[in-house]
This record gives structure tokens, sequence and C-alpha cells, in this order.
């Protein structure tokens, strides 16, 4: 779905963006924005790409859309899980996930425990709406300025791997707050 396809009611009051990112670097292999991801058990996640970025959004508003589209190039077959995570207290900071984390919002997003996989050597997520994890004003975890979007796949991504699109289309209902 689409921002022009929304919700009527909102759609006199929302304002649709493309959510910026502060750190996004899913197709370079030799470039590291990536937390090195350990459970609470202390033990590292058994997945070697965890990518974890930072999004910004307006301050002001509730958000009421965020479709996360993610089209890519693979050398071979590559899943993934897609979930929400949260800021530290700083507010700037991402917290690293676990793994559990991850699976959870990863089920309440696609309503799966099973990843997303390529098709041959294309990678398409289109469309998958995370608006149900990013937390609400109010809530214990609610940023007012950013977003943390996590990617995790089921390999290193390589030299062979491109991206070809990665966004995430956003609507927020504004002169709300």
């Amino acid at each position: 779905m689409t921002t022009i396809q929304s919700d009527k009611t909102t759609r006199q009051t929302s304002v649709p963006f493309v959510a910026t990112s502060f750190s996004v670097n899913l197709g370079l292999p030799n470039y590291d924005d990536t937390v090195q991801p350990v459970d609470t058990a202390g033990a590292s996640i058994a997945v070697v790409a965890l990518r974890v970025m930072r999004l910004s959004k307006p301050e002001r508003g509730n958000l009421t859309q965020a479709y996360l589209n993610l089209f890519m190039t693979v050398g071979s077959a590559i899943t993934a899980k897609v979930a929400v995570g949260r800021f530290d207290t700083d507010g700037v900071t991402a917290v690293t996930p676990t793994q559990v984390e991850i699976d959870a919002s990863h089920l309440k997003i696609t309503g799966t425990t099973s990843p997303i996989s390529s098709s041959g050597t294309t990678f398409i997520i289109d469309g998958l709406n995370v608006v149900s994890q990013i937390p609400k004003k109010g809530e214990t975890n609610y940023n007012a300025d950013g977003i943390i979007l996590i990617v995790q796949f089921s390999r290193d991504l390589t030299t062979s791997d491109s991206v070809r699109r990665f966004e995430l289309s956003c609507a927020m209902q504004m002169g709300l707050l």
C-alpha cells in the first residue's frame, strides 16, 4: 500500500516522507556500519550480517505509515529478518538487539517466524509495513526524531551483492500533538 492508498480520514492531514538515514550501508562489505551483536547471555548472535540503521523522522506528529522497500541483486541465496530496535537513553545510540528481540519484532511485523528469502539473484522486500513496531509517543522506547531499523541477513554481504533501492516510505499525521 502506498501513501495515496492510505486511509482517507487521515489523508487530509498526513504528510508523506522518506525516512532519511543517519547511517545506512547495506551494500559495501568493507564498510563496517554494524554493531557487534551479543545476546543477554553474552554469546554472539549466530548471524554474521546484522545491519542496525538509524533513520530520522519529523519530530512532531503521529507516524501513520512506514513501509520498507529493499531491492538487492545478490550473488547467492540470502534470507533476512526485519525488526525495529530502540535507542539507548542518550536518544542517539542504537541498543544492540538480542536474537529474541529480533525474532519477536520480525514475527509481529511479518506474522511469521520465517525469514524473507531471495528468489534466484533477486532479494525484494516490497512495502513491508513496520509501523506497528515503531514506539508511539508516550511508550517507553519512543524517540521524537528517529527510528531504529534492523535487517538481519543470513550471511555476510559480499562484493557480488548490491543494493538497488532502500527506503522507508512513511506518512505522519501532523498538527495533532
